[in-house]
């Protein structure tokens, strides 16, 4: 057997509209904890506002704007790291995948454990370029409707 071959899942992998709603909700949510806590650290509740008392000119340009907010864009980094990787190995499902009956599996259908949901979550950047279009491109020409991250850690999104 080669390392190509396909393996038997269990569970129906043609989710992918399940999978943008679980994101939106996902990140409605990390959008929301961002918000709570960037007053009692005093993180910028936007760019602009970052720029303003950074003392950059309030019509710096983008790139600088995001430079002087290098913290609250770790911390956010950060956290949306934590929420995949506690939640997806421990449940194998973020809240937005529960809501949406969905969950993440080995690609022989066993609960995928802390060492592969790294590794997807790791590559979660590339696929969230453009609004989540590197990832959803790349699931809708595969047959298993794996992103990118799902490719490197063996790991699928089924519904359950």
């Amino acid at each position: 057997m080669t390392m190509l071959a396909q393996r038997p899942v269990t569970g129906e992998v043609r989710v992918t509209g399940r999978r943008i709603v679980a994101t939106w909700i996902d990140l409605f949510l990390l959008g929301l904890a961002y918000r709570l806590l960037a007053t009692p650290l005093h993180l910028p509740l936007s760019i602009a506002a970052r720029s303003d008392n950074a003392g950059s000119p309030p019509n710096g340009d983008f790139a600088s704007r995001v430079f002087d907010d290098w913290p609250g864009i770790l911390l956010y980094a950060g956290l949306t790291a934590l929420y995949y990787i506690a939640l997806e190995g421990i449940w194998g499902r973020t809240v937005g995948k529960w809501i949406t009956g969905i969950r993440v599996v080995t690609d022989t259908g066993s609960k995928a454990g802390f060492g592969r949901i790294i590794g997807r979550t790791l590559l979660r950047p590339i696929d969230a370029m453009g609004g989540y279009l590197v990832g959803w491109l790349i699931a809708v020409v595969s047959t298993r409707r794996q992103r990118l991250g799902d490719h490197a850690a063996g790991t699928l999104v089924v519904r359950r």
